[in-house]
């Protein structure tokens, strides 16, 4: 069996965050009808006959934490939650970067009192959203599952995309947000 190519910067990822990155590709192949690639099913298949012998679940699909490590899925989250931040920062208008992360610093307090109080029960934001909207909703989405922050400095959101924080299924230029199931544009939406 011939592994493919890395195609993005998580496959150099070990233990439980690798674990848990294998169990949602699995879910979200199961769920979209799609067959699994080789090394996933070889994989499933390893930790399904490990619990059938006894082995712990957690253990068995390397999900067991070691003491003090952080939980895969706030790894996850925090992942998620600042590539988000990243696209919302690009959907900022401003003439440099600097002047960008200002203007989202700002627009990430205005979220927090005003937007997310009414949207945090939503299972998306509403269709009038701005790209740069959208993108702070889901950031907020993915902290709060994790019990995670929105930063609100602008330097600590400037330092994100310094990070290189850009997904690979998430996608965001001036004025643009784009999730797999969407793709708005702040000149098209107006409340």
């Amino acid at each position: 069996m011939t592994r493919a190519a890395p195609t993005n910067h998580h496959d150099n990822d070990q233990g439980a965050v690798a674990a848990l990155r294998r169990v949602v590709a699995v879910r979200e192949r199961l769920e979209s009808g799609q067959a699994l690639p080789d090394d996933l099913a070889a994989w499933l298949a390893e930790s399904l006959r490990a619990i059938e012998a006894g082995s712990e679940p957690a253990a068995a699909l390397g999900l067991a934490l070691a003491p003090g490590e952080e939980s895969p899925h706030r790894t996850l989250a925090r992942e998620r939650r600042d590539a988000f931040l990243a696209a919302a920062l690009f959907a900022t208008e401003g003439a440099t970067p600097w002047a960008r992360a200002r203007g989202l610093a700002d627009a990430v307090r205005d979220f927090q009192g005003r937007q997310w109080p009414r949207w945090q029960s939503r299972p998306e934001p509403p269709g009038h959203a701005s790209g740069q909207r959208r993108a702070l909703f889901y950031a907020a989405r993915a902290a709060h599952a994790a019990g995670l922050e929105l930063p609100g400095s602008a330097k600590a959101l400037a330092a994100m995309v310094g990070r290189g924080n850009q997904p690979p299924v998430f996608t965001s230029t001036p004025g643009r947000c784009t999730t797999p199931e969407h793709t708005t544009s702040q000149t098209e939406a107006t409340p």
